[in-house]
């Protein structure tokens, strides 16, 4: 970290107006300070000379006014994250730091210095500490998670991501990134059996677990919404498994058979998953309820995707047309459909999951 300090003199006859312009900053110009990776920003007045005071934690200060001048103006208003204290939350928040204000809602405070306020997304009351922002975008991340109960499944992933878009909707929020999971269409359970493969964006709810059926229950919370404020914009994403970058993830095969192939054959990179959201992000406001797979390029096993259903199944497979994969080229194919996303967000995966198990190991 760089500490720098300036001094200016400022004519008596424009103090007045000086400090009147200064009095309340545009969150456009606290927005870019932030981004330059400048921190700390202070200016006081003694007389007619003006001392800033400022902590640079970037990399090269000499070029940081060059940089400034390129820099795209960032948003007004505040991109709020929930969940914000997990890998991919905290991940997220920095990523999206540098282009615009962030402030985080989590139990935990994520590392860094952006904007945080403590609390449930669940919470009515926690919720109301978000007042003094201005929330332009809303990215959903937190949930209870797969092995939930019903209770929690139903009261926090859907009544309370209710709550949680009712507050922004309210304060003028038309914006929301929803994480959803691959775990919409049923895959927890051990005897799930898609309607096709690849699945497509739009296979219906077949869940017989509490967090699959919360998942597809919220993505139908976006639908209501929309209705009510049709200039509202819902983009829900449908995570495969993250992969930590702390924890080895497996490579299924013949020998190391998964339990819910549908699950455990599909994850997604960090910065993959990165990606997706930081594109829904920056996506232009468009009113409509869209729904999208994020899943790895690839899937996860090192006998061919016929091999492993096949194997997997048994007998019901069958009921699968697997022609898409007996290909050699198609062979590895993630199983899940990615064609809209590349369409609708420009987003595409660009690691191999199964490549990089295999270098790890």
């Amino acid at each position: 970290m760089r500490r720098i300090g300036q001094v200016i003199g400022v004519k008596l006859e424009h103090i007045e107006a000086y400090e009147r312009m200064h009095a309340t900053v545009w969150p456009e110009v606290l927005a870019m300070i932030h981004a330059c990776n400048i921190r700390n920003y202070s200016i006081f007045r003694h007389g007619a000379l003006l001392f800033a005071y400022m902590e640079y934690i970037g990399e090269d200060f000499a070029l940081l006014g060059q940089r400034r001048g390129k820099k795209k103006m960032p948003e007004a208003g505040y991109t709020l994250i929930t969940g914000a204290s997990g890998f991919i939350g905290t991940a997220l928040a920095h990523q999206l730091s540098t282009e615009r204000q962030v402030v985080c809602l989590s139990r935990k405070k994520p590392q860094g210095d952006m904007a945080f306020v403590q609390g449930e997304f669940h919470s009515f009351e926690d919720l109301r500490h978000l007042d003094g922002f201005d929330i332009s975008c809303v990215v959903h991340l937190a949930s209870v998670t797969g092995g939930c109960s019903e209770e929690d499944g139903l009261a926090i992933n859907v009544l309370g991501t209710r709550r949680l878009i009712r507050y922004a909707i309210d304060r003028g929020c038309r914006k929301f990134v929803m994480a959803s999971s691959i775990a919409a269409v049923g895959c927890l359970s051990a005897d799930f059996l898609p309607l096709q493969v690849p699945i497509p964006d739009d296979h219906p709810c077949l869940a017989r677990d509490a967090y699959g059926l919360s998942k597809a229950m919220m993505e139908d919370l976006t639908r209501y919404f929309h209705g009510v404020i049709p200039d509202s914009d819902f983009i829900s994403l449908r995570f495969a498994v993250v992969d930590d970058p702390s924890a080895r993830p497996t490579l299924y095969s013949l020998d190391t058979m998964p339990r819910t192939p549908f699950v455990e054959l599909g994850h997604v990179t960090l910065s993959d998953a990165l990606r997706a959201l930081i594109l829904a992000v920056r996506a232009p406001t468009q009113p409509s309820v869209r729904v999208f797979n994020v899943v790895g390029m690839d899937a996860n096993c090192s006998d061919p995707i016929p091999i492993m259903l096949r194997a997997c199944l048994g007998p019901r497979s069958k009921q699968l047309d697997l022609s898409w994969y007996d290909s050699p080229e198609h062979a590895y194919d993630a199983l899940y459909a990615m064609d809209k996303i590349e369409k609708g967000l420009g987003f595409s995966p660009k690691e191999s999951t199964r490549v990089r198990i295999r270098e790890r190991i």
